[in-house]
This record gives structure tokens, C-alpha cells and sequence, in this order.
């Protein structure tokens, strides 16, 4: 699996895929400048190629299956991701099973929102809302969406 340092350092992926197969080898890799250039937008070839090489090359020569995307902000790289490590690895979408399980836990407590008249999304960042403005719309294919900065209580 590949993550933020603090992902990583937790074991909090590995402790729960070996819950479930204790069996299972597990790889994982820090990989600390990708969630800085996906916050950027940089995602051309010329600075993508020398990042996977760095932090995944070891991954190609342990005959890995499958890699989770430990963090949310990496299935924006799936695709470059993809053909990085070729077709034989299944890449996990972690924000993707977030999100259904807060969808699946909001439906169950019935919290899901049954009105029709929708209002404009808003998501809040902790980071200069600005920064994060374009990249957030094109990867939600939102351009109406609301985006402020917020304080973390």
C-alpha cells in the first residue's frame, strides 16, 4: 500500500487486512510528494515518471497483485498509476470505499438527504481554499462547488 507518512506509520491498513487473512504479506511505502503535487495539479510525465520510480520501483520487483491507495488524494493518479505499474496490479480506490461506507452509514441512520431543491455543495479545507479551488472542481467535475477554508476543532 502507498500513503501519507502518518498512514503509513499507523499500520492501520495492514492490522485490518490481517484481521481478515493473517496469512497475507503486506508492502507499504510512505510516499510523501505526491499529495503536494496532486495539490498543486502538476500531473505531467516529466515530474510524475521520477516520483513513481522513487517511491514504487521496489513494489515492481515484489511480484505485488494489488495496491491500496492510502489516501484520498491518490486515485487522482490512478490512471498515471496504472500505467506505471501495468495491468497485472489492481490498484484499491481507498476514497471510494469511504465513500460508500459514509453513504451506506447515512442511509442505515436515515441521515441521507431526501430533498428535492439541491443547494450547492461546499467542502471546507484546513489549507488556503484558493490553492485548492481548480483542483478540487475538476477531480469532483464540479465547477459550481462551493469551496471555504475552516478551522479543525
Amino acid at each position: 500500500m502507498i500513503g501519507t507518512e502518518g498512514t503509513i506509520k499507523s499500520g492501520v491498513y495492514e492490522k485490518a487486512l490481517k484481521t481478515l487473512n493473517p496469512t497475507l504479506t503486506c508492502f507499504s511505502q510512505a510516499t510523501g510528494l505526491f499529495v503536494p503535487v496532486i495539490e498543486e495539479g502538476i500531473f505531467g510525465e516529466s515530474i510524475l515518471q521520477p516520483l513513481f520510480t522513487h517511491y514504487l520501483a521496489n513494489f515492481l520487483h515484489k511480484d505485488i497483485d494489488t495496491l491500496i491507495l492510502g489516501c484520498t488524494h491518490y486515485p487522482i493518479l490512478k490512471k498515471q498509476l496504472g500505467q506505471f505499474l501495468g495491468s497485472g496490479i489492481t490498484l484499491v480506490d481507498s476514497a471510494q470505499t469511504t465513500a460508500r461506507q459514509v453513504w451506506e452509514l447515512l442511509n442505515k441512520n436515515n441521515l441521507l438527504n431526501t430533498q428535492s431543491q439541491s443547494t450547492p455543495d461546499e467542502i471546507f479545507f484546513s489549507d488556503a481554499p484558493e490553492r485548492v479551488q481548480n483542483i478540487a472542481r475538476k477531480i469532483l467535475n464540479n465547477q459550481g462547488l462551493v469551496i471555504k477554508q475552516g478551522g479543525i476543532n
